[in-house]
C-alpha cells in the first residue's frame, strides 16, 4: 500500500531481483506468468541499473510510467528441495487511494497477513502536513483500521512501513529520524 508514485513497484522489483540474484544454489525464485507483472519487473530492473550507475543522484521516475492498474503477482520462492513458499503480491494503485477504494481491495485487505506500506521519504519529512497529505497516511490508516476492526477472525497483522527515497537521511545518518516520523504519522495503527 501506498501513496501513488511512492515507490510501490519499485520496491516490489528490488525484492524480486534481490531474491533472484542471492548466490546459492538452495534458493529459485520464479515469478507467475502474468505479462504485466513480468513487463512491469523487467522495466523496473532497467530503471533501478539506470538509478544505481547515477552513484545516487536524485532521480524520479517519469509520470508516464504511472499507470492505474493494479499488479498481482505470484512469486513462488524454493529454499531447498522440500520447502516451497509462495507469496501472493497484490500492489494497490496508490490512485485508488483519491479515487474509490474498491470492494475488491478491501476483501483483499481482509484476507492479508503482511502489509507492506511503502512511504514516500521526503514528502514526508520535508513538507509537513502537506506530506502526510501526500503519502495518503490518514486514508490507509482509517481503511486498516475499518478493515481490521470487521474482521472476525482478529488474527496478527505484520505491518512492514517501508521509507523510499530516503538516500539523504540514511547517507546523513538520519534514519532514526525519519523512524520518528514514520512512528509519529502513523501512531493510530502502530499504537505508539
Amino acid at each position: 500500500l501506498g501513496a501513488r508514485g511512492c515507490g510501490k513497484s519499485t520496491l516490489l522489483a528490488s525484492m524480486y531481483y534481490a531474491l533472484r540474484n542471492l548466490n546459492t544454489a538452495q534458493l529459485t525464485v520464479k515469478i507467475d506468468d502474468a505479462v504485466e507483472s513480468a513487463e512491469m519487473l523487467t522495466r523496473k530492473e532497467r530503471l533501478l541499473n539506470v538509478f544505481a550507475l547515477r552513484k545516487g543522484n536524485s532521480w524520479m521516475e517519469p509520470d508516464y510510467f504511472s499507470r492505474q492498474a493494479k499488479y498481482h503477482s505470484i512469486i513462488e520462492v524454493t529454499l531447498s528441495q522440500h520447502l516451497t513458499f509462495k507469496m501472493n503480491v497484490v500492489e494497490v494503485p496508490g490512485s485508488e487511494f483519491q479515487d474509490c477504494i474498491t470492494t475488491t481491495t478491501v476483501e483483499t485487505i481482509r484476507q492479508t497477513q503482511v502489509f507492506i506500506i511503502v512511504i514516500d521519504t521526503p514528502w514526508l519529512m520535508e513538507k509537513g502536513r502537506q506530506g502526510v497529505r501526500h503519502n495518503d497516511v490518514q486514508i490507509i490508516t482509517d481503511l486498516l483500521i475499518q478493515v481490521f476492526s470487521e474482521d472476525e477472525k482478529n488474527e496478527d497483522k505484520l505491518l512492514l512501513f517501508v521509507p523510499m527515497k530516503c538516500e539523504k537521511y540514511f547517507n546523513a545518518g538520519r534514519m532514526k529520524d525519519v523512524n520518528s516520523r514514520i512512528k509519529e504519522v502513523y501512531a493510530d495503527l502502530t499504537g505508539t
